[in-house]
């Protein structure tokens, strides 16, 4: 059994609060891939939706775990709002973040600008919108990105961020929200 991090996906209409964020995990962990939880998968990620009133009830969505104590590192989630034609995101990360350096998206195709933090309740979370030329650029990216934030010495840390079936999960999450808006 590999130490390190895992790379999971969720797509549980009902599910459970997510864990509590963990310490900041060691750089140099090693990230495995599992298999994925019951819903629809896209490599690495997964699109679910929710039994709510909502112009984005659906979204693709990524959940990085720490192998040792079974903890939420990170999470991604990517909503369209097609009211509105708009993309939402949502990154949790460890409460332990330095709030005022905010956090970056880097692919091999696509660099954010500091993103900053929203609220921290059990996790620190980046909530904005995200426009379709910066999703289309990460659509392009192969392999394995990242979100590098940033301790409260302002030390860089990079968690491990899948683009494994991102194309993939974007297109059917998108469909997803206009067919339900209709």
């Amino acid at each position: 059994m590999a130490t390190g991090i895992v790379v999971l996906w969720c797509c549980q209409v009902a599910a459970a609060p997510p864990p509590k964020a963990p310490a900041m995990p060691a750089p140099t962990a090693t990230a495995v891939t599992t298999g994925p939880l019951p819903g629809q998968s896209f490599g690495d990620w997964g699109t679910r939706c929710f039994p709510v009133n909502s112009g984005a009830p659906c979204d693709m969505f990524q959940m990085l775990i720490d192998n040792r104590t079974k903890q939420r590192v990170m999470s991604v989630s990517i909503a369209y709002a097609p009211q509105r034609a708009q993309y939402l995101i949502q990154i949790a990360v460890p409460l332990e973040v330095g709030l005022r350096q905010g956090l970056v998206i880097q692919t091999q195709t696509y660099r954010s600008g500091r993103l900053g933090y929203r609220r921290c309740a059990d996790a620190c979370m980046v909530e904005t919108t995200i426009d379709a030329a910066a999703l289309a650029a990460m659509s392009r990216a192969t392999g394995i990105g990242s979100i590098m934030v940033f301790d409260r010495t302002s030390h860089q840390i990079s968690l491990r961020l899948s683009l494994n079936g991102f194309s993939a999960a974007l297109a059917a999450m998108k469909a997803l929200n206009e067919v339900r808006a209709h």
